[in-house]
Formats: structure tokens, sequence, C-alpha cells
């Protein structure tokens, strides 16, 4: 039994909403057609609009609706009467200020000596004044670009997350979906200009599912996709220009734990929501066939 209870005449106003869309990717339309997403969220959507007819004329509906309202025209703006109506008040306060003239006190000459050692004064207090600002806006913007520059493995850590998330929201983690690494490592060479070496871990308990394309840092990047009972691993390969290696760091971002490391000029990323004991399992087994160069199915 509902506990509320409306005055008569006064009908609840809640209920002449709409209700609320049940797919949360439809709120992402309105965002993308403003330029507010990220460029992997524009490529998410973009696949969903390809594979999904319904999702493609909600998205072309929301896209006329801001076609139309982006026609309406300024020219129905307030009138010329409206804008003096509301300026008066403004310049009758103007007016209403008192007028005063300024104060002149008589000036005394100084000395003609007196005068060039005030110059001479002047001219050096305002050279170091010139330098210390200088300084200080020197040691504020270097302080700012420092407290502000953005931290590359926290940005591919947080974009891989976020694909990872996507992927759990969408009807298929995956844009090639295949157990078979001679399929899926094909199909990520035809997109990208350097191709993964695909590692299938089946044998370890985490086969291979497929693979899709995200967007880090701004360039595609591949993503494996691993399963293990009923969780799913997004292994993310990203170029660094540098070989440079590392061993696996644990972050935990929104829930998802993710180990990162660096390995022959690739920053590995690898995101899931499976203990942290499995987590290490996987990166383990992973390491070890890479070091092997790929061959085999996983590291036992």
């Amino acid at each position: 039994m509902n506990d509320r209870h409306e005055p008569a005449g006064h009908p609840d106003p809640d209920a002449a909403l709409p209700p609320a869309p049940d797919d949360p990717e439809r709120l992402l339309l309105h965002a993308d057609l403003d330029g507010e997403l990220d460029p992997a969220a524009s490529l998410a959507l973009a696949r969903r609009r390809a594979t999904d007819p319904a999702f493609a004329a909600e998205a072309e509906r929301i896209a006329a609706l801001h076609r139309a309202l982006s026609r309406i025209s300024t020219e129905h703006g307030p009138s010329a009467a409206l804008r003096a109506r509301l300026a008066q008040p403004w310049a009758q306060a103007a007016a209403d200020v008192p007028v005063t003239s300024p104060v002149t006190a008589p000036v005394t000459p100084l000395p003609a000596a007196q005068t060039r050692t005030r110059r001479r004064g002047w001219h050096s207090d305002w050279r170091a004044l010139a330098a210390s600002c200088l300084l200080s806006a020197g040691l504020v913007y270097g302080s700012a670009a420092l407290y502000f520059a953005p931290d590359a493995q926290q940005a591919q850590i947080a974009a891989t997350v976020a694909g990872h998330r996507r992927a759990l929201l969408a009807q298929h983690p995956v844009d090639v979906a295949s157990s078979d690494r001679h399929t899926v490592k094909p199909w990520l060479g035809s997109r990208l200009a350097l191709a993964p070496t695909v590692i299938d871990l089946a044998a370890g308990g985490y086969p291979l599912l497929g693979a899709r394309i995200e967007i880090v840092d701004g360039r595609p990047a591949p993503t494996l996709v691993y399963g293990h009972r009923e969780h799913l691993i997004s292994l993310s390969l990203i170029p660094v220009g540098s070989r440079e290696e590392s061993s696996p760091e644990l972050s935990t971002v929104d829930g998802y734990g993710v180990l990162r490391w660096q390995h022959a000029g690739m920053a590995h990323v690898a995101v899931s929501d499976i203990d942290r004991p499995g987590l290490d399992d996987f990166v383990a087994q992973y390491r070890a066939a890479e070091r092997r160069g790929g061959e085999g199915e996983g590291a036992r």
C-alpha cells in the first residue's frame, strides 16, 4: 500500500515524467552529441549503433532533436523596449552618484640633483620589481605544471578500467570472439600497426575469449580478453616508447583490481574483479608464457 497521500486536486507531479531508460548507454548519447565523451566512449557507442538497429534508431532520433534545437533562432530574445526598461534603474543609479572634483595640492619642485637621484632610484626599484614578478611567475608556473601534470601511468590505468566496465555493460565484451590465437592476432594485425603476441592460457584456467580495441592515451590499444569461471580479465597492451622493464604493481580502481607492468616496450594493464590471488596467478602465467615467446598453452 502506498503511504504517500496527495492533496485533492493536486496530482503527483512525478507521474507525468517519462520513465527512466533501462539502458545506461542511451543516456550517453546526449553527452556524445555535445562532445563531452572521451574517444573510447564514443567508439563504444559507435560499435553499439553498428550492431543494434533499435539503438541506432534511438541515436538518430536524439540527433534530430539536437539539430532542431540548434536551429532555434536567437532573434526571439528580449525586445528593445524590455532591454531599455531593464537598463533604466542602472542608468538612474549612475545619475544619482555625485561627481566631485579632485583636490589639487600645490606642488613644490625639487632641486635638480634630488630629482635625478629619485629618478635613478625609481628605475632601479622598477627593474627589481619586474625581476621579482618574473621570478615569482616562473616559480608559480613551474609548481602548477608539476602539480597538474597528468600521470601517464594513472591515465592508462583509468582508461583501461573504463574500457573494462564498458565491455561488461555491452552486449558483447569483445570485437572478435575466438579462442584461437591464430584468429585473434590476424584480426588485430589488420586494424593496428603492430599486432601483439596473443597467448592462450586455457590449460592454466584462463581461456582466451577474444579481443577488442580500446583507446588509451588517444591511440588504439589491443585488449585481449580472458575468462576465469564467471569473471572476465581485460589485458591491454600499450606502446610506451621505452624498453624499461618493471614488475607488476597493484592498484584498485572502483572495486577492480589492476596489475600494470612493462615489458619489451609495452605497458601491460590487466583489469578484473577476481580476487588478488587469481589476478596474480593470471599475470604470473602470462609473463612466463611471454618470456617463452608466447609459445605453448600456458605456464603450467
